[in-house]
């Protein structure tokens, strides 16, 4: 039994993107040391730049000013909203200026909060749901991941350490 091949057809109305595909070498044992074609290089658009620097320091002022970040409500759509941007353009604003994605930018200034519950050492610290909670995290085990990610501890050895140096 033969399978009719289908083919792929465009949208009506959508116009063909074309792409640039280079195919493999055809003696694998000189994949390694034939250049490979140059691409296009284009130097970046300086607007482009500069636009996106202008809504990376929009979206930091609000999560600063606001602390947003302490919202565990808080996604890409809400933050885009509240910069009056898209998702697009805060996700690109985020990668390009700040080196980073959406969720590790949020969770640093999480930390950042937690840390400095932590380290007030004339403060109880509260138990680590009440801290998650406080600081903007859906459950216990993921404050716990990202808090021991960032600072090697647990929540419990940080504090520790705090009280000990004081």
């Amino acid at each position: 039994m033969r399978m009719r091949q289908r083919r792929l057809r465009p949208m009506p109305g959508a116009r063909a993107k074309l792409m640039h595909f280079t195919p493999p070498p055809d003696n694998p044992a000189t994949a390694d040391t034939e250049a490979p074609e140059a691409a296009s290089c284009e130097t970046p658009d300086p607007d482009h730049q500069r636009r996106m620097r202008e809504l990376y320091h929009r979206i930091v002022q609000v999560l600063e000013s606001e602390s947003l970040a302490l919202d565990p409500d808080l996604n890409l759509d809400s933050l885009a909203r509240r910069v009056s941007s898209n998702q697009k353009y805060v996700s690109q604003a985020i990668s390009e200026v700040g080196g980073t994605n959406f969720y590790a930018l949020i969770n640093g200034y999480r930390i950042q909060a937690a840390l400095e519950v932590l380290s007030d050492a004339s403060r109880d610290a509260p138990s680590g749901d009440v801290l998650a909670d406080e600081c903007g995290f859906g459950s216990r085990s993921s404050f716990y991941e990202v808090f021991k990610r960032h600072t090697g501890l647990t929540p419990r050895a940080y504090r520790k350490e705090v009280l000990r140096k004081a």
